[in-house]
């Protein structure tokens, strides 16, 4: 790293403005390293609009009727590369949100203390909007080489088993025409865009999250049954209709209005509906609001009606689970992400994984509009733009990347007897003898240190241009004065000749 160096003497600044160090001579960086983020705080005014509508679905992000607000923030790597961040906020019940996030064409996955994965947060307030709890839902699952086979009517339509699939967790790694199979690098983008890595990102299908649909264009009406073959995400759970359990609720009960079914297994083929509880212990039909089975929150049983139907697809959440981080706030954890991915549009810069805590301390529900305002400690590569020193000293870089850096604070000396110093030059003094010892204290203690002044001079070169102009005015206004009155007189005498 360059610097760049004056023979002053200065006391060094640490990074939080801490005097450290002994006296010596100043180095000002030209340049400073990035920065990766390891810490992101949602800060005030930020605001959950309490007024906001209840939303009963499964998240969706290319479907914004199943989230009520999202907003981003950049996040950097090791080598200064930013990405960005979305945080996607479900209004689910009273005082009650859901939090998912996804980074550039990631899904961001939340630990608890023993490093298990979640899907996403689920948020509490009190009645005067607090931030009460904070606990983390939907354990995630991972599915490797699964090979759904398109639609028999040859539409491009693909299934995958597990519904409530990741956003940015799909990747399709290979796909077989009947005839002969072709290695491809296929991936969601995290906006339910399927996106071709070796064709400069070009968008070539879609896939919902919440019903694991997957299209691919170029497949419709091409005259072949294609099968993929994919990896990716979940967070549902599938149990048999009536006759097991929820496995989470063998401990805690399952929380009222947070279960959505969205697929079914008649036997023969899974069956997307759109089911959930009413928080009475009913499972309802959402679109026909028709009572389809029950839930028994205390042990998680559900039972459907319709005696056809063998196997569900749950999500939902449960009360004191062991990824309760409660006051914690400040300590959510994600799971690496790695930057070294081969299946990924952006997070391939060959930096170290991006890990950061997520502080919600100061985040608000009140009836007023959304409002989102983090901050983060992360920066990329910065060159350095000017320098500057204030009264009390302070040596002050300005840098490409925004960060302004106090690198250190000039020294003053004071001498008992000034008599005793002895001009060298170049604004440099030396005592004429060993027994004066100076008194050295940083600048603005007992002087203040002031730029564009002469030495042994008091005057504000400033101001004193501004009275110099003032006096040349006032000068040129006079002289007109008397050159008007000279004027009058000479008219005078004209006329009395």
């Amino acid at each position: 790293m360059g610097a760049t160096e004056d023979p002053f003497t200065q006391v060094n600044i640490t990074l939080v403005g801490n005097i450290a160090g002994a006296v010596g001579k100043i180095q000002i960086s030209n340049d400073i390293s990035p920065r990766v983020t390891t810490n992101l705080a949602i800060k005030a005014p930020t605001n959950l609009d309490a007024g906001s509508p209840l939303l009963r679905s499964i998240f969706n992000t290319n479907d914004a009727t199943t989230y009520s607000y999202v907003n981003a923030v950049k996040v950097y790597d090791s080598i200064g590369v930013s990405h960005e961040v979305k945080y996607y906020f479900v209004h689910e019940a009273p005082n009650v949100w859901k939090v998912f996030g996804v980074l550039d064409d990631e899904p961001i996955i939340f630990q608890n203390a023993n490093g298990d994965s979640y899907a996403f947060l689920r948020i509490e307030f009190n009645g005067i909007g607090q931030l009460t709890k904070v606990s983390v839902q939907g354990d995630v699952a991972s599915i490797t080489g699964e090979a759904p086979q398109e639609s028999a009517t040859d539409n491009g339509e693909f299934y995958l088993i597990n519904s409530a699939s990741l956003p940015g967790s799909i990747v399709i790694k290979s796909y077989n025409d009947g005839a002969n199979t072709f290695n491809v690098r296929w991936v969601d983008d995290g906006n339910g865009n399927i996106i071709d890595l070796d064709d400069n990102n070009r968008i070539i299908g879609s896939i919902d999250y919440d019903t694991g649909k997957i299209v691919i264009n170029s497949f419709v009406g091409n005259g072949a049954q294609e099968t993929l073959t994919v990896d990716y995400k979940y967070y549902s759970e599938t149990i048999t209709n009536g006759n097991s359990v929820l496995s989470n609720a063998t401990a805690q009960d399952v929380i009222e209005n947070s279960v959505y079914i969205r697929k079914y297994h008649d036997g023969t083929n899974w069956i997307v509906v759109n089911w959930a509880d009413d928080g009475n212990g009913n499972i309802i039909n959402l679109d026909t609001n028709a009572v389809v089975g029950t839930i028994n929150y205390t042990n998680g049983t559900i039972n459907i009606t319709d005696p056809n139907i063998q196997q569900i697809q749950v999500v939902y959440e449960y009360t004191d689970n062991t990824g309760a981080l409660n006051s914690q706030a400040n300590l959510i954890r994600m799971e690496a992400i790695s930057t070294n991915n081969n299946y990924s549009a952006t997070l391939n810069t060959g930096g170290n994984p991006i890990q950061y805590n997520l502080d919600l301390r100061e985040l608000k529900q009140l009836e007023s509009e959304f409002i989102f305002y983090a901050e983060q400690d992360g920066y990329g590569k910065g060159d350095l733009l000017s320098v500057s020193v204030s009264e009390d000293g302070l040596i002050r870089g300005i840098y490409s990347n925004g960060q302004v850096r106090d690198w250190a604070r000039i020294a003053v000396a004071t001498f008992k007897d000034k008599e005793v110093l002895v001009r060298k030059g170049n604004n440099l003094y030396l005592p004429n003898s060993q027994t004066f010892t100076p008194i050295i204290v940083p600048g603005g203690v007992i002087s203040k240190v002031r730029g564009g002044f002469l030495e042994l001079s008091n005057v504000d070169i400033s101001r004193e241009f501004i009275n110099l102009i003032t006096a040349q005015r006032a000068y040129q206004a006079n002289a007109r004065t008397i050159t008007t009155s000279d004027q009058v007189l000479q008219e005078t005498m004209n006329l009395k000749r």
